[in-house]
C-alpha cells in the first residue's frame, strides 16, 4: 500500500465510523467505502471545442447536483451535431473513480474527452462504430489524460469494472461504458 493512502487511511480512522466500525473493515473496504461517501467532481477538457469544467463537483451528499449534472451533459454531447441527452451518471462516476484514484495517488489530470453521445448520423460517420454503439444511448465515452499511457488506464479500469473498457493503443483513448445490457467485456481495438 503507497504512503498517500496509507496517510488517507490512517487519518479517515480517526474519524467517527459512519455505518461500520473501522476496525470491523479491512483498509481496502475503509478506503472504497469512503473514496464513495466524499463528493465527486471532475475535470473534463472536451477536445473539440475546449470546453471544460474543473472539480465540478456532481454528487454530494448522496443527490446528484442538477447544474452540474446538466453542464456534463452538455460537455458529454454530440459536438458536431450540438446535441446532448442526459447521459448515464454511472458513466461520470466511471469516470470520477478513474481521475479521484489517480489523484489520491498524486497524479491529477484532466479527461480529454473526445467522444460522449454520438446521434445516428454521426454514429454511422464513426470510423469502426458499432451499429448499435453505447453511445447512442449516453452510455460510453472515449477519453484520455495527459501523460498516462492508455495501456496504464487500460489496466487500472479493468480494476475499476465498468461494463464495458476498450483499450484502444493505436487510436489513444480508452472507451469507457456502462451499458449493463452487453454485460462486463474488455477488449483492444
Amino acid at each position: 500500500m503507497n504512503q498517500e493512502r496509507r496517510k488517507l487511511l490512517l487519518a479517515t480512522m480517526a474519524l467517527p465510523a459512519s455505518n461500520v466500525l473501522a476496525d470491523e473493515m479491512s483498509s481496502e473496504q475503509l478506503y472504497e467505502q469512503l473514496f464513495w461517501e466524499r463528493d465527486r467532481k471532475l475535470t473534463i477538457v472536451r477536445t473539440q471545442t475546449r470546453e471544460s469544467c474543473k472539480d465540478l463537483v456532481y454528487f454530494s451528499k448522496g443527490k446528484i447536483i442538477p447544474d452540474a449534472y446538466k453542464q456534463l451533459c452538455h460537455l458529454f454531447r454530440d459536438v458536431r451535431e450540438n446535441t446532448a441527452i442526459a447521459i448515464n451518471p454511472r458513466l461520470f462516476d466511471a469516470f470520477y473513480a478513474g481521475q479521484a484514484w489517480m489523484a489520491d495517488h498524486g497524479f491529477s489530470r484532466a479527461w480529454m474527452i473526445n467522444s460522449g453521445h454520438r446521434t445516428r448520423r454521426t454514429n454511422a460517420m464513426t470510423e469502426g462504430a458499432s451499429k448499435d454503439s453505447s453511445h447512442l444511448r449516453g452510455e460510453a465515452g472515449d477519453a484520455w489524460m495527459q501523460g498516462v499511457s492508455v495501456a496504464y488506464l487500460g489496466e487500472l479500469y479493468k480494476q475499476i469494472k465498468p461494463n464495458g473498457v476498450g483499450i484502444y493503443l493505436n487510436k489513444h483513448f480508452l472507451h469507457v461504458d456502462t451499458d449493463a445490457s452487453k454485460g462486463v467485456r474488455t477488449w483492444r481495438g
